[in-house]
């Protein structure tokens, strides 16, 4: 059996993070440990987003009470064996202007359910901090301490490479922890991050995904430290005595030069263009869900509550995306199912293999991201992932249209050739052969070449992100026709982890 996965979930608390998070507390015991709940500003507002964690809380509590009572397994195990800490974190961006969600994920307890559950859910007091209105509650471990100090704490007390950080919200926590001490942050195993789109359009803009959008400055710092030279790609932000930067904003300091760790950080993006396929439409919840809040199931009816208002507010009728569960998923199964370079077909995680190495052009498979029918029309015993590792992605973090934009370099990676000659030529060679990586003159210091603006043909340059584009093809389902013959048929791959993720948060089939 694989061994268990220990993660920390960076979290703004709207409707698809509610969904994650249920997804992770539902595991088995052996399967996953969740550390730590750190809360950010996002979807909304810091103190709401607490709202919406002690809410989430109060109706598993109640949940596990009706299943025992009605002598069903109690579920939520990986949660009941070791109750995460939960923190708050940031309440602004690093540097951008504050915006939200609220929009679409509302402001205050998901909806005001309790206008439609009959026992309301929790309704905590304006400006309470973790501690207050914890009141010990027997699910989780409040603390005073800001969120990213308590990540830097697990991740200092605690073996190197121990946990995974899940990040489904700006990554405002995540670079205060960095700046604070981007030795101890480097400690993690891999960040799995919601974030961005490639080739999908955005959410928040013709370009943008909401996560990155919302702290520009972040997601680029946190980026960086993929780098094999994080000072070039690292934003550069202005002095916070600059007139035009908001007296709001906290500017951090650059990382130190030379680089403290040799250590690169490891990125698994999840972008849209891969969550955005993988819905949950209101036809296919209500076919599993409703059955079981009639029978009075206190989450079902919670989470059917507050996902009628979400059914009205989505501009089509697909269904809602599950960009955050999605991630969720990818943290704790990654290194246990495997999965395999997109470009070069070789096997990584648990199958053993080499990653390839290498920067390109992302493919152009469909949004989706499948990569075939079934398991084993691929040759594979396992269903796997597919990811495009070592992808130079960079986020634009000043454009007036495209703040946010994931760019990569579609251009192929030829060299450039290199540009002066005789001792000019000599002199650039000697000065950056040090840190060349493996390309003479052309290291982490050398002069930018005219064809290759901002060194992304230069290896010793540039971000290594992998991407997510393919998610497993899970087996057949079983189905009874009115005949009672037993039929096979495919899930249809928009609904994989739909089914998965209702299977396991309510415990049906």
């Amino acid at each position: 059996m694989p061994g268990k996965s220990r993660i920390i979930i960076d979290t703004d608390p709207g409707l698809d993070d509610v969904l994650a998070m249920l997804y992770a507390f539902a595991a088995k015991r052996e399967e996953l440990e969740i550390a730590l709940i750190s809360l950010t500003f996002g979807n909304v507002d810091v103190q709401n987003c607490l709202k919406n964690v002690m809410s989430t809380f109060h109706a598993i509590n109640r949940e596990q009470e009706w299943r025992q009572q009605n002598d069903r397994p109690r579920g939520f195990e990986a949660l009941e064996a070791a109750p995460p800490i939960v923190a708050l974190g940031a309440d602004k961006p690093v540097q951008d202007q504050i915006i939200m969600a609220d929009f679409f994920h509302a402001w205050r307890n998901l909806f005001n359910v309790a206008k439609d559950d009959p026992e309301p859910t929790s309704d905590l007091p304006a400006g309470s901090n973790v501690a207050k209105t914890a009141e010990e509650h027997r699910l989780f471990t409040p603390s005073t301490l800001p969120a990213h100090k308590v990540m830097l704490q697990l991740l200092r007390d605690n073996p190197p490479d121990s946990f995974t950080i899940v990040a489904i919200g700006p990554l405002t926590n995540l670079a205060l922890a960095a700046a604070e001490d981007v030795e101890t942050f480097l400690r993690v195993k891999n960040v799995v991050v919601m974030g961005g789109t490639i080739d999908a359009p955005g959410n928040i803009t013709p370009l943008g995904e909401f996560n990155t959008h919302a702290d520009t400055i972040a997601f680029s710092r946190i980026l960086s430290l993929t780098s094999p030279n994080p000072h070039t790609t690292v934003p550069v932000q202005p002095s916070p005595h600059d007139p035009t930067i908001s007296t709001a904003s906290n500017t951090l300091p650059p990382y130190p030069y030379p680089f403290p760790s040799p250590k690169r950080l490891r990125l698994t993006l999840v972008p849209l263009d891969i969550t955005t396929p993988h819905l949950l439409t209101e036809s296919h919840f209500s076919s599993k869900v409703r059955p079981i809040a009639e029978n009075g199931s206190p989450l079902a009816g919670w989470v059917t509550a507050f996902m009628k208002h979400a059914w009205r507010k989505t501009s089509d009728e697909s269904g809602l995306a599950l960009h955050d569960p999605l991630a969720v998923w990818v943290a704790q199964d990654l290194e246990h199912v495997g999965w395999i370079d997109d470009r070069a077909g070789s096997v990584g995680g648990m199958g053993g293999g080499s990653r390839v190495g290498g920067v390109g052009a992302l493919s152009s498979k469909d949004a989706g991201g499948s990569t075939s029918d079934t398991p084993s029309e691929r040759g594979d015993s396992e269903p796997i992932f597919t990811l495009q590792p070592s992808t130079d992605m960079r986020v634009e973090t000043a454009g007036q249209w495209t703040r946010g934009a994931c760019v990569v370099d579609r251009r192929g990676k030829a060299k450039p050739r290199e540009w002066g000659t005789g001792r000019e030529t000599a002199e650039r060679q000697a000065r950056d052969s040090a840190g060349d990586g493996g390309n003479a003159g052309l290291g982490p210091d050398a002069e930018e070449s005219p064809s290759d603006r901002g060194g992304w043909k230069n290896d010793a340059k540039g971000n290594r992100v992998d991407v997510l584009v393919g998610t497993p093809v899970w087996p057949m389902r079983t189905e009874s026709t009115q005949s009672q013959t037993q039929t096979h048929t495919q899930i249809p791959h928009d609904e994989v982890f739909a089914e998965k993720l209702m299977a396991r948060v309510f415990a049906v089939g």
